[in-house]
């Protein structure tokens, strides 16, 4: 068989044996990193060598999420391995802030030595022409356990790219975090047709730019708020997870004003979410 150099598996028979069966079952359900996140916990925590892909409005709390989920995964990632945080939209000193604020790192000395901290707003005009290079060198190192890239669209290597460039970025993404055998979380803006007031669920399709990063991406989740006389509810949804099955997908998350996280996680049915829809405030 020509394979035109891709690769291909070779199977001696046409089903997987039970031994097969088992062997594959036993890798889904491995936790390559607990959780506290209960959302997170649905499809056993962040997968190593996998794309996570967080989609929503602008304004609609990824940044609060971020640091949510980044504070759950200093406590989860390895002795031997670190937490990179990569940011496009606010400095370092911001996110250190906000880190702070929370507490969580107050007393714990051996938490503050689990991560680095990059922001483009921070770099030189030199240092961000090679700021893509440097971030797959860092995701493919094998030295972070977990990266975060917020955020893929306002990313300058991205934002001022031709679709086929976003293209090979998406694809070469994907290879670091598998040469790395990095979990990589990658947040996203929706398109300027997808709003506060949108009334469909966020699907995986409305990101901004080009949308090869929802196609090749093994978990997806978006981020929505509704308001409902003025009180808002942010609800978490797991649009897709590798194995393809979830008990629930639906999550309503509780902000906590004092420490600037989401401090608590609900499941709700699709009914829930139904009625958020009906509720929801008019212009």
């Amino acid at each position: 068989m020509k394979t035109m150099g891709l690769c291909v598996i070779k199977s001696e028979g046409k089903y997987l044996t039970k031994a097969e069966v088992e062997i594959l079952k036993q890798e889904f359900e491995e936790i390559h990193f607990s959780s506290n996140l209960l959302f997170l916990r649905q499809h056993n925590g962040l997968r190593r060598a996998n794309l996570h892909f967080l989609l929503s409005t602008t304004g609609g709390g990824k940044s609060t999420l971020l640091r949510t989920m980044f504070l759950d995964a200093l406590a989860s990632v390895g002795k031997n391995q670190k937490v990179l945080m990569y940011l496009t939209e606010e400095t370092g000193q911001k996110f250190k802030y906000d880190i702070a604020q929370t507490g969580l790192l107050e007393h714990g000395a051996a938490l503050k030595k689990k991560f680095d901290l990059v922001s483009e707003t921070d770099c030189t005009a030199q240092e961000l022409s090679g700021s893509f290079k440097f971030l797959l060198e860092q995701i493919s190192s094998g030295e972070y356990g977990i990266v975060f890239l917020d955020n893929l669209t306002t990313a300058r290597f991205y934002t001022t790219a031709n679709y086929s460039n976003q293209v090979s970025y998406c694809d070469q993404l994907k290879a670091a975090a598998i040469k790395g055998n990095t979990a990589l979380i990658i947040v996203g803006h929706t398109g300027k047709s997808v709003n506060g007031g949108s009334k469909n669920l966020i699907d995986p399709q409305d990101v901004r730019g080009q949308s090869l990063i929802s196609n090749i991406s093994e978990y997806i989740y978006s981020l929505q708020n509704f308001y409902t006389n003025g009180v808002r509810t942010t609800l978490f949804n797991i649009i897709k997870n590798r194995d393809g099955n979830v008990k629930y997908k639906y999550w309503k998350l509780l902000y906590n004003p004092e420490m600037k996280i989401y401090s608590e996680s609900r499941a709700v049915d699709f009914e829930v979410v139904k009625e958020l829809f009906k509720g929801m405030d008019k212009l």
